[in-house]
Formats: structure tokens, C-alpha cells, sequence
């Protein structure tokens, strides 16, 4: 079975994909892939040639400047997203083909805003409140409130994304977060 597992920047989707794991999933995490992309020769040239030579430093990506140009220009994110997802793909079909009947577990920010999520079987959704989700980009990721505003805008709002999913799951660091995970994961396996 294939489950997109998504979430707005900062929901929790990594906890939740761990929990996941535990209990004998398989994950794919599309956001680390995708930082594997850009040490893929082509995809690099292709990079530099949409955004220019400081993209990368020492043959590896700047991920400030980046950041910085594709949160701050739509088209410039729509095109790097598409220079980046198809790697990302070839690499789930991969995984797929190599773990045939078990639940696998795809985790990407972008599931619902790039309509992959019309491929799998279910959708999960992690949702929580914009300040905590904002005070953990903040902390995670060490830059300022306003580039963590920005990435948060940069996305489909939560309550979009609600109405197009199978399970939700809310992660304001509540004590019954494990509980909602085992209850999914109980009728994924059914």
C-alpha cells in the first residue's frame, strides 16, 4: 500500500514518519531525496543555469541563497520544483518495485500542491497551529521569523489540504499524537 504522509513546513511530519517506521513501515522521505538531487551532475547545471553560480559553494548547494531565491520569486520555485521532482519520483519507483506489499510511506511537503498524491493509495495529514509550526522552522532551520513566514506562505494552507486528505493528524505536541499514528496504521494494515 502507498501512503503519502504530507504537511505544512514545521507540522511535524518527520516525528510522525518515525512513528510510522516503527511500527514496519518503509519511508520515503521525498525532502531528503530531493537534497540529493542536487548532487546529481545534470541537475546541478541545470540549477545554476536558473539561478546563477552562487547557488552552489564548494560543489555543494547554498542552501541560504536558494532558499532565498525561490521563497522570495513563485516562478523561480515552480521551476526549481520542476527540475528537482522528477528525480524525486524515479527514486520512489525504485523503492516501490524493491518493497512490493508493504505499506510504504511517502513523505513530501508537497504532495497535495504538486498532485501526487492522486498516485497513492491514502493521504495523511499532519497538521498544527501556524505559531508552533513557526517557532519550530525558527529553531530547526536557524533563520529569522519573517524566511519562516515566508517558506509557510510559500504552501497551500492547511485547511485546503484537509478536505483533500484521508487521515489527519494534529501535532501540537499533544500526548495522543502515538495513539492517532497506531490507530492509522491499524487500518492501513487492514
Amino acid at each position: 500500500m502507498l501512503v503519502g504522509l504530507t504537511g505544512n513546513i514545521g507540522s511535524g511530519k518527520s516525528t510522525i514518519a518515525n512513528a510510522f517506521k516503527a511500527l514496519g513501515c518503509i519511508i520515503f522521505n521525498s525532502d531528503e531525496v530531493a537534497k540529493e538531487a542536487y548532487f546529481d551532475k545534470e541537475i546541478k547545471l541545470r540549477v545554476v543555469s536558473l539561478l546563477g553560480p552562487d547557488s552552489f559553494e564548494e560543489n555543494k548547494p547554498n542552501k541560504a541563497y536558494i532558499s532565498n531565491k525561490i521563497f522570495n520569486d513563485v516562478n523561480l520555485l515552480n521551476n526549481i520544483n520542476q527540475i528537482i521532482h522528477p528525480f524525486v519520483k524515479n527514486k520512489f519507483i525504485e523503492l516501490v518495485k524493491q518493497n512490493k506489499n508493504k505499506i510504504i510511506i511517502k513523505e513530501s511537503a508537497l504532495l497535495i500542491e504538486t498532485g501526487l498524491y492522486k498516485e497513492l493509495d491514502k493521504t495523511i495529514l499532519v497538521i498544527a497551529n501556524d505559531n508552533e509550526r513557526l517557532q519550530r522552522i525558527v529553531k530547526r532551520d536557524g533563520i529569522s521569523e519573517e524566511l519562516a513566514m515566508k517558506k509557510m506562505q510559500s504552501q497551500l494552507s492547511q485547511s485546503e489540504k484537509i478536505k483533500l486528505v484521508d487521515f489527519v493528524i494534529e501535532n501540537n505536541n499533544s500526548s495522543d499524537v502515538l495513539d492517532k499514528v497506531i490507530e492509522i496504521y491499524n487500518t492501513l494494515k487492514n
